[in-house]
């Protein structure tokens, strides 16, 4: 079997229709806030789509009941947005401390500084466009790792750059000290 190259895996990609949903998400993402208005915004955060059910994270269960009973102007607004298709909402409060952007109330993001592989944030809300395909949005994550990479020290074994948590821990890059390990 041939290996294919990047351009046609990820055109491949771009035709699958999980990567349809994660678009109609960063869409309905970036929209959430003129639909709903500012302050209910701060209180609520859609969080995935399922047989084009959007579910939407809340703070609370009053706001999850706020919403239900506003939930058909809300639908007819999603519906005006081209390229969504919702025919349904869910709000819930249970879905709040899971939602991506506010993981810090749970502790996590400290979990995830104090891993040796940490090497700093990714701007992933920068002033840039929304990637429109999977191309487009691997070389922005592609040109972010570049970034971070200029900043880090290199593994004294291989040369590469290396998070300084690694270099601390197992003075070599993971990859390097996983071969020490291995057979």
């Amino acid at each position: 079997m041939a290996l294919d190259n990047l351009h046609s895996l990820i055109r491949r990609l771009e035709q699958q229709p999980s990567w349809q949903r994660h678009q109609q998400l960063r869409l309905l993402l970036r929209e959430w806030p003129h639909i709903v208005g500012a302050a209910v915004a701060q209180h609520s955060r859609p969080v995935g789509v399922q047989r084009q059910i959007l579910q939407v994270a809340v703070s609370t269960a009053p706001w999850a009941q706020t919403l239900t009973f506003e939930r058909g102007q809300i639908l007819a607004k999603l519906q005006t947005i081209p390229g969504v298709e919702i025919t349904d909402i869910r709000f819930s409060p249970g879905l709040w401390s899971y939602s991506p952007s506010h993981s810090r109330a749970r502790g996590d993001n400290e979990l995830i500084k104090s891993h040796p592989s940490w090497s700093g944030p990714i701007d992933w809300t920068s002033n840039e466009a929304d990637p429109t395909t999977a191309m487009e949005a691997f070389q922005r994550w592609a040109q972010q790792i570049r970034a971070q990479q200029r900043h880090q020290k290199l593994c004294p074994v291989c040369g590469s750059p290396c998070p300084p948590g690694e270099l601390m821990r197992w003075q070599a890059c993971g990859l390097c000290a996983a071969k020490r390990w291995g057979p």
